[in-house]
């Protein structure tokens, strides 16, 4: 009985030591895929700047002709 109890300990143990590294990965992952986000706007409101100041340039131009 008492080595039964023990494998079965062990063999939670195992599975404890492999769900917490699985944690650990998709915690990476996550991160990893927030970054990308934060990224994709950057790109975007860069994007979106560079079009309104060449439209702001354009007004000026009108008014200085």
């Amino acid at each position: 009985m008492r080595e039964s109890k023990q494998t079965r300990r062990e063999v939670i143990d195992a599975e404890l030591k492999k769900t917490k590294a699985e944690l650990v990965i998709a915690k990476h992952r996550e991160a990893k895929l927030r970054n990308q986000i934060k990224g994709m706007t950057e790109k975007e409101r860069r994007h979106r700047n560079i079009v309104w100041g060449s439209h702001f340039e354009y007004l000026i131009s009108l008014k200085v002709v």
